[in-house]
């Protein structure tokens, strides 16, 4: 008898963890919805504008507007690049300090142009 009410007590509490442990699950929040009306191109072009307006500012720096970048973007020292370490992306021409910097560039131009602070 003694078991027996050892057994019931014992599945007793296993049957109400169980149903605590539902109860208390912590659910994951619903992903948000996108904006209504903007679209993935509306977000690519708003990506697009602002790294447009930072490659206009990196070609200023140097008090020329000639679509030539001749500072390196992608290390924070903003050392002069050489036509040597060169690409061009969106009608600009980049020089980098280094071949590092133009790989590490040409892997990824759009998201290294984000990174860009003024």
């Amino acid at each position: 008898m003694k078991h027996a009410l050892i057994r019931r007590l014992t599945m007793g509490a296993l049957a109400l963890g169980c149903i605590v442990g539902a109860a208390c699950k912590k659910e994951e929040p619903a992903p948000q919805a996108a904006l209504p009306g903007v679209g993935d191109t509306a977000r690519q072009a708003v990506g697009d504008a602002a790294n447009a307006a930072k490659l206009a500012a990196a070609d200023e720096m140097d008090g020329a507007a000639d679509k030539t970048i001749g500072k390196c973007v992608m290390c924070a020292l903003r050392m002069d690049g050489s036509a040597e370490h060169a690409s061009t992306h969106a009608g600009y021409t980049l020089h980098f300090c280094s071949a590092g910097c133009k790989k590490h560039f040409d892997e990824g131009p759009g998201d290294a142009i984000a990174k860009l602070t003024d």
